[in-house]
């Protein structure tokens, strides 16, 4: 385990944490008190369980590194867990991309306390579950803040009613499962195109499409609920 208020990893190779990674400073809340950077922006950060409990900014991404470009592509193999601070991607030096695609189990996202992650960050995510337990579990709600892609495995919630929001595009040959206890969970599409391998509603959830500006399209799924933000909606023909 590690618990660091700061770090630069400028190793070539990259770098990984093989068990848990703490983000826990405590700097003024709105500074860059947390970055992960390196000498080159192909290079991979692999990290078990992601913990940030900072009061400040954790950027995974930004072009404060004075060698260049810092790592845009993190891995986790277990769990997100934030309890405090922000978590953004800067603009303009490359979108992040966080990839679960842990092995051993299912991968918790748990984001309470203050703050968010910011809605202008470029951070995509995907879910590559292949091997063992493919589920990643929303215990709280969520907001992606770019593109989703579920490419294997399974995204689903746990049995309290969640809302799960994504502001980018969602895509992939996975499945969304909001069937938990058939409880209250909402899913929430803001793109204006979308598209899911399988969909498993449950009794109780109901997904949203919230692009108010432009007509957006709406997936041929089997919903339990369905409902639009406004009128322009291209629904499925067929």
């Amino acid at each position: 385990n590690q618990t660091l208020a700061s770090f630069d990893p400028y190793a070539t190779a990259g770098f990984s944490v093989a068990d848990k990674l703490e983000i826990s400073s405590t700097g003024a809340s709105g500074s860059n008190n947390f970055t992960l950077c390196g000498t080159a922006r192909t290079q991979a950060v692999t990290i078990k369980d992601l913990v940030i409990s900072a009061t400040g900014v954790t950027n995974f991404n930004t072009t404060n590194n004075a060698s260049g470009t810092c790592i845009t592509n993190l891995n986790i193999t277990g769990n997100i867990t934030r309890t405090g601070g922000t978590i953004q991607s800067i603009a303009g030096s490359g979108a992040t991309t966080v990839t679960l695609n842990g092995s051993t189990g299912d991968q918790p996202i748990s984001y309470s306390g203050a703050g968010a992650i910011s809605a202008s960050s470029p951070i995509n995510f995907v879910v590559n579950k292949t091997v063992g337990t493919t589920t990643v579990t929303h215990t709280s709600n969520f907001t992606y803040p770019s593109a989703l892609t579920v490419t294997a495995g399974t995204l689903k919630t746990d049995g309290t009613a969640r809302t799960i929001n994504i502001a980018g595009a969602l895509s992939g040959a996975g499945t969304i499962d909001l069937s938990t206890s058939n409880a209250a969970h909402v899913l929430e599409l803001v793109a204006t195109t979308n598209s899911i391998g399988t969909f498993t509603p449950g009794t109780g959830s109901t997904v949203s499409y919230k692009h108010g500006s432009v007509d957006q399209n709406v997936i041929a799924l089997n919903y339990n609920s369905l409902t639009f933000d406004n009128f322009r909606k291209i629904l499925p023909s067929g």
